[in-house]
């Protein structure tokens, strides 16, 4: 007995034992995993576009863009939306067939079948009536509703292809407007903070001086004051551009947290602009009104808009259709049985249906009225965009040459505001100048950098408002297509 219940207890201890080493394992195969699934999430955070590290060059910035855009992806659902209605429209216009099943509930009988000649045997009478089979109808002539309502489908088609591009136009100038406004207040933020760092050394140089009794301590103060003001324009600089940087994440489709590093150069992007042929062009010449309206006419939603005109015409007469005649070849084919499925037998049947509209209570006039403001409505929305866009371009082309005036005259200033400062500072260096005097000629000079940068940014600007309202924006990439940036958004 104490033998069998020693061998009891070792058994229940090397059973203890097992499972111990067993939840052991099943600890260390856990641990395992979820280090394999940081590694691999890991991994795959790194390279996301939230990474510091991860530059973006404009291009790429318009690839994510077309990729993620909501509102891209939204026309484009538009556009399909208006493509498969056309293919639709283009359905009704060939032979419909349908199958059918009925069962009817008579209260006296009926034949099943009609009587198919004299002699023959009686028809079956049957108050329960089965009937199967095949109905075919083919629309002929509906006075001309059926070719009018294809074309207005096809127009429409092309109307929301005409808005989907024309979206896309816009988007790329938004992005494109706001990354360079971050390049831009980059550029002004590196200025800012050379100045700030020059302005804290000569707070060094000046408190060294005021030791040895050399300046007053207004100077130093003077001096606290710029270095305060500077401070300030760096945390708003700051600031403007974490506002760009959120923008540009949306224009994006990213979430505003996300993070990256702009590639681009501000003075490089303006001067590569301004040789393409077509800025060249309107800085040489001078354009009447008729070459301006014929610029123009690429714009996408112009196409688009002259495509809605179109389609509202088709309208028109797809309304005018209601007052003719339809025609339409009509057959019918399948089996009759009553009760019982007794008398089953097929038949078939074969016309043509003729509908003249006598009395509608005017709504077919009203029908054509409403065509026809519609029509009115999209003319007078064509003339007002091609309007606009004319003032458009127009004003772009005087933005574009006011900034290159601007940019020859702050270079200028620039060149003589570091001249004045570089002499206020030696003066200053040799006790025969004030404190003031230098600090008022840095910021002339600050301020001359400031103005150089805000005119290469408007430069820039003004070309891209050129291109898009000219409807050439996208040349800037022309191999979107080929970078996967397709009709798919």
């Amino acid at each position: 007995m104490q033998s069998n219940s020693s061998k009891k207890v070792s058994f229940n201890k090397l059973t203890i034992i097992f499972l111990a080493k067993l939840k052991i394992m099943f600890r260390v195969i856990i641990s395992i995993l979820f280090v394999l699934v940081s590694i691999f999430f890991g991994s795959e955070r790194s390279t996301s576009i939230a990474d510091d590290k991860i530059e973006i060059s404009l291009k790429e910035a318009v690839k994510i863009a077309f990729t993620n855009s909501p509102n891209i992806k939204a026309k484009y659902a538009e556009w399909q939306a208006a493509h498969h209605q056309a293919l639709a429209v283009k359905g009704s216009r060939y032979p419909q067939v349908n199958a059918y099943a009925d069962y009817l509930r008579l209260s006296d009988p009926v034949a099943v079948v009609p009587i198919k000649g004299f002699g023959g045997n009686p028809p079956y009478f049957s108050r329960d009536l089965y009937k199967t089979g095949l109905a075919v109808t083919y629309p002929l002539y509906k006075g001309g509703g059926l070719r009018a309502d294809f074309k207005k489908a096809v127009h429409e088609e092309k109307a929301q292809k005409g808005l989907l591009t024309a979206y896309r136009h816009n988007l790329v100038a938004q992005l494109t407007n706001t990354f360079y406004t971050i390049i831009y207040l980059k550029s002004l933020l590196d200025a800012q903070n050379m100045t700030f760092e020059a302005l804290k050394a000569q707070r060094k140089d000046a408190q060294l001086a005021f030791n040895v009794g050399r300046i007053p301590k207004l100077d130093l103060m003077e001096i606290d004051t710029q270095l305060s003001s500077q401070h300030q324009d760096i945390v708003a600089t700051q600031q403007a551009i974490l506002r760009s940087k959120q923008q540009l994440a949306w224009l994006m489709g990213l979430r505003p947290k996300e993070k990256f590093i702009l590639k681009g150069d501000l003075e490089k992007e303006a001067q590569k602009l301004l040789r393409s042929p077509d800025i060249r062009r309107i800085l040489m010449e001078e354009f009447n009104n008729e070459e301006i309206f014929q610029i123009i006419e690429n714009r996408p939603d112009i196409r688009a808009a002259k495509q809605r005109v179109l389609a509202a015409k088709q309208a028109v007469k797809s309304a005018k259709s209601l007052h003719l005649p339809s025609l339409a070849l009509v057959g019918d084919y399948g089996r009759h049985a009553g009760s019982g499925l007794k008398g089953n037998e097929e038949v078939w049947s074969f016309g043509i249906n003729l509908n003249l509209n006598l009395f509608s209570g005017k709504t077919i006039t009203a029908k054509i009225a409403q065509a026809q403001s519609k029509l009115l409505e999209a003319k007078n929305n064509l003339k007002g965009l091609e309007d606009e866009a004319y003032f458009q371009v127009v004003n772009a082309i005087s933005l574009l040459k006011e900034s290159l005036e601007r940019e020859n005259l702050a270079k200028s200033v620039q060149r003589t505001a570091y001249e004045a400062f570089r002499i206020e500072k030696l003066k200053y260096t040799k006790g025969a100048g004030t404190i003031s005097d230098v600090l008022k000629a840095q910021a002339e000079w600050n301020r001359a950098k400031a103005s150089l940068l805000k005119a290469l940014y408007d430069e820039v600007a003004a070309i891209i408002a050129y291109q898009l309202h000219t409807g050439t924006i996208l040349k800037n990439f022309e191999d979107y297509k080929k970078e996967g940036l397709g009709e798919n958004g």
